[in-house]
């Protein structure tokens, strides 16, 4: 007798003993199953479990192909009319009675994209076409202006605050979801509106409701419209996706966490657009619920709250803040205030900022320009007014809203005092001899003896200059050598401050070199009214350094940051460098110098 452990120890040698032979009749099997599966007859079909429904169903269509399959059929054309929320793929192979039948199918879970007729199209795959199926679907929600049905558990609602609105008015777009059963979240369809601009401004703030004899929990979304255009706005119905939480029985309190998913529609709806009216003294058009202006100062000594000090200084900058808040409106939709420069003053401009706010009110668009004031020369210095001309969308008639001027005492620059280096000591003798002299006189009586001793002095003096003027005519002396030790005297202050404008170009410290070159100017020129760039310019009597100069004025006050470009700071300093070696003291001495009699 053969036992089973002898049997499979069996087996084992004639498969080591066979191996190929096991190989071949694995073969010939898989051969006669592929050609089983060859010769069944390809099919291709649709089916669907029902032809009725309404938009907030879901529909399961189930397309089969009865043959070896690889790849899929076209379903793109699909979502012309229905949503693809989920879709999967099975392959099954079986055999009965020797007969091998292999499967293919394709199971699509379908949303209506609105009411309506649809059609599931005629799909092809591998030469096989399946049929087309007609369904119907209906609403199932009440329609714009009727009663909410308090029976229904769960139900959406979408309203607008407003039928019609200017164009660029902001209309507000309400979403509630109303529920009495218990949920784990909500997603509302990403919807676009033509020729619209939609803002987001609250997310899914919750709040109690009691309609009827029920009481729900409300779920509100609210969004911002700004109409581009005139005309009727047609917006979509938006789609609800809720996930709505089952017990898995009635006997128990366990919960299903992933929940049961539900679909809702809202009702399509349309918007009227009027255009704009007539504008009335204004180049722009600014619908909004409320609009404002207000102003700061800076520095602190210019401005004290909202009580200015009204003095200003010559070549010192004054900050002017201007903000403009507007209800109903975009930062973006706030164009610029538009102050230009004065000959009293110059205006350096800083790069404007602007801030949206979001509420369920709605947008609150900001608009901060802030500009600095350098005012050119002393005096009265009068800012303007600024007038913004908005539509108010309340009263819907136009409004203004003024931001006064204001008025500053300009007071001169404090100039640099100077010390002058001609005066010499001979000279300081001379003015107290003189001083004296003038004493003696007032002292001396008018019928005083003359002291022979001081006629003979005074003849000795005489002679003296005499012989000083022959000396200075035959040797050619000119007035040039007390000129030039006085330019030598002053050249070494000249030449210190020149240096603080180079060390100062170099490190590319604009403020620092602004003040340098303005310090250098009165020493250049002896001309201590000098406190502006401009005036320096006026100096020099050039163009090309006018024009440097209102760059590094502008880099300066406009906080667009002191790395200045070396090339710039390169030519201005070849200009100056130009300027400070022509001294303008040798040119006014060269001028007056007087001429050699007997030239050698």
């Amino acid at each position: 007798m053969v036992t089973p452990q002898q049997s499979q120890q069996a087996q084992q040698r004639f498969i080591k003993s066979n191996p190929f032979r096991i190989l071949f009749f694995l073969s010939a099997l898989v051969l006669m199953l592929l050609a089983s599966i060859s010769a069944q007859a390809a099919e291709l079909t649709s089916k669907v479990g029902r032809t009725e429904l309404s938009v907030s169903e879901t529909i399961n269509l189930i397309v089969s192909y009865s043959g070896q399959a690889s790849g899929e059929p076209d379903f793109s054309a699909l979502n012309h009319q229905f949503e693809i929320i989920d879709k999967s793929q099975q392959s099954q192979v079986s055999m009965i009675n020797g007969s091998v039948t292999a499967t293919t199918t394709w199971q699509m879970t379908l949303l209506p994209k609105g009411p309506g007729s649809a059609v599931i199209p005629t799909f092809h795959f591998n030469g096989e076409s399946s049929d087309a199926i007609e369904l119907t679907i209906r609403y199932d929600s009440a329609k714009p202006g009727q009663s909410i049905d308090d029976d229904k558990p769960l139900f959406a609602e979408v309203v607008l605050d407003k039928n019609s609105v200017y164009v660029q008015e902001q209309a507000l777009l309400t979403v509630r979801l109303y529920t009495r059963v218990s949920l784990n979240g909500y997603s509302i369809n990403d919807f676009e509106i033509a020729d619209t601009k939609v803002i987001q401004v609250s997310d899914k703030q919750q709040y109690r409701k009691q309609i009827g004899s029920q009481a729900y929990r409300v779920v509100e979304s609210r969004y911002a419209l700004f109409p581009e255009r005139s005309g009727e706005i047609e917006i979509p119905a938006l789609r609800f996706n809720v996930s709505v939480v089952e017990s898995r029985s009635r006997f128990d309190n366990f919960f299903d966490p992933r929940g049961k998913s539900t679909y809702l529609h809202s009702q399509a709806q349309t918007l009227k657009v009027k255009p704009a009216p007539p504008l009335e003294n204004s180049d722009h058009w600014l619908p909004a619920k409320n609009l404002q202006l207000t102003q700061t100062w800076s520095p602190a000594n210019s401005a004290s709250g909202n009580s200015l000090s009204k003095e200003a200084t010559v070549g010192e900058p004054i900050t002017r803040t201007v903000t403009v808040t507007a209800e109903g409106l975009t930062a973006t939709q706030l164009q610029p205030l538009g102050i230009t420069s004065h000959q009293n003053y110059r205006l350096y401009p800083d790069q404007p900022s602007i801030e949206d706010s979001l509420s369920s009110d709605g947008v609150t668009g900001t608009r901060i320009e802030a500009m600095a004031i350098v005012p050119t020369q002393a005096g009265t210095l009068h800012l303007p007014e600024i007038k913004l001309r908005w539509w108010d969308t309340e009263a819907e008639r136009f409004r203004d809203t003024l931001l006064p001027g204001e008025t500053f005492e300009v007071l001169p620059a404090v100039g640099i005092t100077i010390e002058n280096p001609t005066t010499t000591p001979a000279n300081t003798d001379n003015a107290a001899t003189s001083s004296t002299n003038v004493s003696d006189q007032n002292i001396k009586p008018s019928n005083s003896y003359v002291n022979p001793w001081l006629v003979g002095s005074n003849i000795l003096l005489l002679l003296s200059t005499l012989v000083f003027v022959l000396l200075w005519w035959r040797r050619g002396a000119t007035p040039n050598k007390t000129l030039n030790k006085t330019q030598k005297t002053k050249q070494p202050d000249t030449a210190k401050a020149f240096k603080a404008v180079s060390k100062a170009a170099k490190t590319d410290t604009l403020p620092a070199l602004r003040e340098a070159i303005i310090q250098w100017a009165r020493l250049h020129w002896i001309a201590p009214e000098i406190v502006t760039l401009q005036q320096v310019a006026a100096k020099s009597a050039q163009p090309a350094l006018a024009q440097h100069f209102n760059w590094l004025d502008k880099t300066i006050y406009s906080n667009e940051g002191n790395q200045a470009a070396s090339g710039q700071l390169d030519e201005l300093l070849a200009l100056l460098k130009q300027i400070n070696q022509d001294r303008p003291d040798e040119k006014s001495s060269k001028g007056t110098a007087l001429q050699t009699l007997y030239p050698q």
